[in-house]
């Protein structure tokens, strides 16, 4: 017999998170990092060379890593200080770090890159979108800075700077009192340029490199010794290029196969590493004659396995910029895939994938707090308190048997287990759930409202043994399409769950079967040419149901507005709320306990700067804007916000949520006003959860780091 439980206690739980966190979980500013471990973009590793323990990291969704174990635990460094950098290497003076922030801010760390500052005064010397950053440690104060525009060198720490070139930079190298700069003209055909420095930079002299009169370099690296020199170039279409010279002459060492990054370490000639654009690297330990693979094909059979690689079946291939070394040891080295950070510390023999810690063969795994997904609600089980839940976008679902220490990935039988938008207990049937899932991530995101995504499929599932497995409901009544939204009817029966579902492109559905057959409820819903669906809410007291329909986006043009839709009779019928405001991208709603209250979370289009919060407290009849884009960029650039999620505290009215690209923010005032959370270490937010047990700690699912746990308030 299954084994049932209150409507009351579910409805209040189902949307909430987690008990008390473990004692070993990674702790970031007082906020606990929570995931499955990697499964996104990872960039720039990197080793400081005054401690080799201390790691860095980058990645896709702007956040920042920081390890000094050698990478058995990351630190997430705040966003406020330093993000977006993963598309340029950090590097070292004697007694600073550098790097780059998007796109064109130099900022720099005295403390092993704990805490940073900006080391350029406004307005930046820089044109175009920062590429390339080279530190001198040989001779105090010398920079080197490369753009898509240009190049530039400081000879005091970037107080003062010298532009020293307009062609687009594609690498940088120092031997000794020698600069070197790599570019592309500007609008010319496929070509490479070299300028050489012998005197601080003071001058400048172009070096011809005979294999790239009619091919790009697209990286460069130096080292020297006392007795001897090496530059090594890749040249799009030719292959690995050596200098032992100074750049006078060169040598094809390694011919054409798809290298696009090489790496030697300082202080010597011998040892030099090369990357593909793909699947290899290379290692030389003998100057450059010979080069031993690094990657055993097929399969990439010396490399540990990732978790997407062995459950999800993604691809491999080394990410641009994967590539680091440890410049105090030869033997090992860093490689970044689209999912994983795997290292070496045998040259290349074997790698280890150091993303998280896998237990019991890999059936369940431990985060090291370098989480890089996207998370869309943390979940707790009302019956099983042991029992916590992820919903992730790109990675689908994940679930803790034992209170959020380990996870195990947990969409099998799902056939769209990309992303799981909704899930739900059921309120009667104590280890059954429901999910709303989609093949594409990512709603309401930019990437994700275009005509595009009509292509997309989805559906709803359940699962009867806590989300171990997944089966497909009302295949034949619900069309193909993603699915990201689900809400229960608190009405419902035991017997016969009645239940709604949000289809992008699709409407709302309605099942009061528990979910075996499906009518549509869309009629009067929407505007012509937008059924975007991204959220539904059912009022547990009274039982109204509410839509929002997201932003539709044809290129750049908004050309349908979205908004937010009630019915009060089960979806027979329906209301826009929002028929004045006109709100192109709406994102999220949130509807007080008494439905006095409603909050819409937008973000800014092109042409129209809509973003942030509105507010009503006339049941929909009038809307105030009251978090504008200027209200964001006061805090944080870029100057135009990007409003994610809205949420309401349980047990506080007055205490409403939003969360933007630009950080959390939170006011105590029903929305009237606002105040940006400064302590949450990440700035992207998707949705907020509280713990049930204690709803003064929340967790906060993010656009990048997987989930943080804290206090609900500074």
């Amino acid at each position: 017999m299954a084994h049932r439980v209150g409507i009351a206690a579910v409805l209040a739980m189902a949307c909430l998170c987690a008990t008390a966190l473990g004692q070993d979980w990674i702790k970031v500013d007082g906020f606990d990092v929570i995931g499955i471990g990697g499964a996104g973009g990872i960039f720039t590793p990197t080793v400081h060379p005054d401690d080799p323990n201390i790691l860095f990291v980058s990645c896709d969704m702007s956040g920042m890593y920081r390890s000094a174990d050698s990478g058995k635990t990351w630190h997430l460094l705040h966003y406020k200080q330093i993000s977006n950098c993963n598309r340029i290497r950090p590097t070292f003076s004697r007694d600073a770090m550098y790097w780059l922030r998007e796109p064109n801010t130099l900022l720099a760390s005295k403390d092993k890159g704990l805490t940073w500052s900006p080391a350029v005064a406004e307005p930046s010397p820089f044109k175009g979108t920062l590429t390339h950053l080279l530190a001198s440690r040989e001779k105090d104060g010398f920079l080197l800075v490369g753009s898509d525009a240009g190049a530039w060198c400081s000879s005091d720490s970037g107080q003062t700077w010298k532009q020293i070139s307009q062609d687009a930079c594609s690498g940088l190298a120092l031997l000794g009192d020698a600069a070197f700069v790599a570019g592309k003209p500007a609008g010319a055909e496929p070509s490479g340029t070299l300028l050489c420095s012998k005197d601080g930079g003071q001058t400048w002299a172009s070096l011809p490199v005979e294999q790239a009169k009619t091919h790009a370099i697209t990286s460069l690296a130096g080292a020297s010794d006392k007795n001897a020199s090496c530059l090594y170039a890749t040249v799009q279409d030719v292959g690995l290029v050596q200098s032992l010279d100074q750049g006078v002459t060169w040598n094809v060492v390694q011919p054409w196969d798809k290298q696009a990054d090489v790496l030697i370490l300082p202080g010597q000639t011998q040892v030099a590493y090369v990357a593909q654009k793909g699947i290899q690297m290379w290692r030389t330990t003998d100057g450059g004659k010979t080069w031993n693979g690094l990657i055993q094909q097929p399969g990439a059979a010396n490399v540990d396995k990732h978790w997407t690689q062995t459950l999800l079946s993604w691809g491999y291939y080394i990410v641009p910029l994967g590539m680091g070394i440890d410049p105090t040891n030869p033997e090992r080295a860093f490689m970044a895939t689209q999912a994983e950070l795997d290292c070496t510390t045998d040259g290349g023999k074997t790698w280890k994938q150091i993303t998280d810690v896998a237990l019991d063969g890999g059936k369940r795994l431990k985060s090291t707090g370098l989480e890089v997904t996207v998370s869309s609600g943390y979940l707790i089980s009302p019956s099983n308190p042991k029992d916590h839940y992820i919903q992730y976008q790109d990675i689908g679902f994940a679930r803790s048997r034992d209170g959020g220490e380990s996870w195990s990935w947990s969409a099998t039988g799902c056939p769209w287990s990309n992303t799981f938008y909704a899930v739900l207990f059921d309120p009667f049937v104590k280890d059954r759930m429901y999910a709303a899932a989609s093949r594409k991530h990512m709603i309401p995101d930019w990437i994700a409202i275009g005509t595009e995504s009509r292509e997309s499929a989805g559906g709803i599932c359940a699962s009867d043994d806590r989300g171990s497995t997944w089966r497909v409901l009302g295949k034949d009544s619900l069309p193909l399409l993603p699915a990201t939204a689900l809400v229960i009817d608190p009405k419902s029966t035991p017997d016969n769950l009645t239940m709604y579902a949000g289809l992008y492109d699709g409407g709302v559905y309605k099942s009061t079967d528990s979910g075996k057959t499906w009518v549509n409820k869309s009629k009067g819903l929407g505007n012509a040419g937008n059924m975007h669906v991204c959220r539904l809410y059912m009022s547990p007291k009274s039982g109204n149901l509410y839509c929002l329909i997201t932003g539709s986006r044809t290129g750049r043009d908004f050309k349908v507005p979205g908004g937010l839709w009630r019915s009060t009779d089960g979806g027979e019928s329906w209301h826009d709320l929002t028929a004045e405001a006109k709100l192109l991208w709406p994102t999220d709603v949130a509807v007080s306990a008494d439905e006095k209250t409603l909050v819409i979370s937008a973000a800014t289009t092109p042409g129209a700067a809509q973003g942030g919060a509105y507010r009503s407290t006339d049941d929909g009849k009038t809307w105030q804007r009251t978090f504008t884009d200027q209200d964001a960029a006061k805090w944080m650039p870029p100057s135009f916000v990007q409003a994610l999620t809205v949420k309401f505290h349980p047990d506080q009215p007055d205490l409403v949520y939003l969360g933007t690209g630009q950080g959390l923010w939170y006011s105590q005032d029903a929305g009237k006003s606002w105040k940006v959370y400064e302590q949450v270490p990440f700035r992207s937010i998707c949705a907020l959860t509280f713990d049930p047990a204690n709803t003064k700690r929340m967790f906060i699912c993010t656009y990048g780091v997987s989930v943080l746990g804290g206090p609900c308030l500074p």
